[in-house]
């Protein structure tokens, strides 16, 4: 089967997107012929490749925990892709649709894990821009991780995100009654009327003055009730099977191990040899050897 190449990474199948872009899963092939599973985001919109070419090497060099970190540029004619991390995780809406609404310490663990690592984005100046419920992925480790950072094509503020991370606040919870604390913390958030990092440290306050202690392990549990539900690894994003096919249809690309050497022949042991003679044989053997001991004792 033969796939297509974009530089040097090999794009197989459309497995998210939304209005602004197409998510490929890919794999990316190294000097020596080894693979590396990505994700290859295609843009649709002509202006915001030319502000993406801009601060490439910035996206480039975030790193954050609760971020899917942007690997590299590709090109193939006019089309630019966006190379990242591949993450095989739920989004919080995949989560919902099979879960519903979750307890609110778990809730506000995934909305401050994720409002953390937008902080960090905010703080170099670097706003998502896109963010929903579909953008925002859960491992089964128990991890929050946000996608599609800075790739959004329309301008954006940081408040947009904070607005944007209210609204998936409120999905997760049903838009149930909420804490005082919390009821007004989202008020302000829901506004726009917060920073990310304020954000970030009310929530923290507020888990800590309700004593809601649900973290990485609560969260693993609910992703893993969803993988049991479905009884399949296809997902919204089933990047690991798809990055998987692409290197069973690539063979020419595949590491190649060395066929097992053949067993080496075994030298015969004593054992061995004795088993292969008479017991008469055998019996002369012995007393042979004994009468020469004697012989040797007795004789000067």
């Amino acid at each position: 089967m033969t796939r297509r190449c974009v530089g040097r990474y090999i794009l197989g199948e459309l497995v998210g997107g939304s209005a602004y872009v197409e998510v490929f899963a890919a794999c990316a092939v190294g000097e020596h012929g080894f693979q590396k599973p990505v994700a290859l985001h295609r843009l649709h919109d002509r202006s915001a490749v030319r502000g993406l070419l801009g601060r490439a090497q910035l996206l480039v060099g975030m790193h954050h925990g609760n971020l899917i970190g942007m690997l590299d540029l590709a090109c193939d004619g006019n089309d630019v892709y966006v190379v990242t991390e591949l993450v095989d995780a739920p989004s919080v809406r995949d989560v919902l649709d099979v879960h519903g609404p979750l307890s609110p310490g778990l809730a506000l663990y995934i909305v401050r894990c994720a409002a953390a690592g937008l902080a960090y984005a905010h703080a170099r100046g670097v706003v998502h821009g896109d963010l929903d419920a579909t953008s925002i992925m859960l491992t089964r480790a128990g991890e929050v991780r946000v996608a599609d950072v800075g790739i959004a094509g329309r301008p954006a503020a940081p408040s947009d995100d904070v607005r944007a991370l209210a609204a998936t606040l409120d999905e997760l919870l049903a838009h149930a009654r909420l804490p005082r604390e919390l009821a007004a913390v989202c008020a302000r958030a829901r506004a726009g009327a917060i920073a990310m990092p304020e954000l970030v440290a009310g929530l923290v306050a507020i888990a800590f003055a309700m004593q809601w202690r649900e973290g990485a392990r609560e969260l693993a549990a609910v992703v893993g009730e969803r993988a049991h539900a479905e009884q399949t690894e296809v997902t919204a994003r089933p990047v690991t099977l798809v990055a998987q096919s692409l290197m069973l249809d690539t063979p020419t690309l595949a590491w190649v191990r060395p066929p097992p050497a053949p067993p080496r022949e075994r030298a015969p042991s004593v054992l061995d040899v004795i088993s292969g003679v008479e017991p008469r044989v055998l019996a002369v053997l012995a007393w042979s050897a004994v009468a020469g001991m004697f012989a040797g004792i007795l004789l000067p």
